[in-house]
Formats: C-alpha cells, structure tokens, sequence
C-alpha cells in the first residue's frame, strides 16, 4: 500500500490529540506535550523526525551517546541523531 500526505492527514486529523499543519510536502503534527513531529513521505518510505532536547542540557555526553549506541538496536528502523538547528546541536530521532 502506498501512502500520500492527504490520506495521512485526514487519518491524524481524526485524533483528538493532535495538532496537524500542512507544511509544503511534509505534516508537522504536534501532541498535547509539545512534542514536534516531521512526516514526510519518500518514495514507499514515510520518514519521521522529532527534536529531543538539546544537546546542551546533557551533562555528560559521552555517557549518552554510549548508552544510546549501545542500546540502539532494541529500536530496529530508529535513527538518533545530532542536528544542527540555528546554530544550536539537538538530539533528534
């Protein structure tokens, strides 16, 4: 089955829950928690992305990245990430 923007939207339109914005060819879809959500669609791919939290506010970044490398494949098909976004590094997945 392949998917495209519009079906998906009317599909998370329908949840109380969520806020979401057409943005050119991607949703932005928002939760009640404030947590950001990118979905694009990529030939038969539909691509998620969310920024976590900055990457200032870890203490101790080499602990981090050590225990999300080493517990990355417990989340098969994720992807955690550094972005830069303005200037600023974010945990992004």
């Amino acid at each position: 089955m392949e998917w495209d923007l519009e079906q998906l939207e009317a599909l998370f339109k329908d949840m109380d829950d969520l806020v979401v914005t057409r943005e050119k060819e991607c949703l932005l879809i928002a939760n009640q928690d404030g947590l950001d959500a990118w979905l694009a669609i990529s030939g038969e791919q539909i691509i998620v992305e969310s920024l976590l939290f900055n990457a200032s506010q870890v203490a101790d970044k080499a602990a981090l990245d050590h225990d999300i490398l080493s517990t990355h494949m417990l989340f098969p098909l994720t992807t955690v990430a550094i972005s830069n976004v303005n200037g600023e590094e974010y945990y992004t997945a």
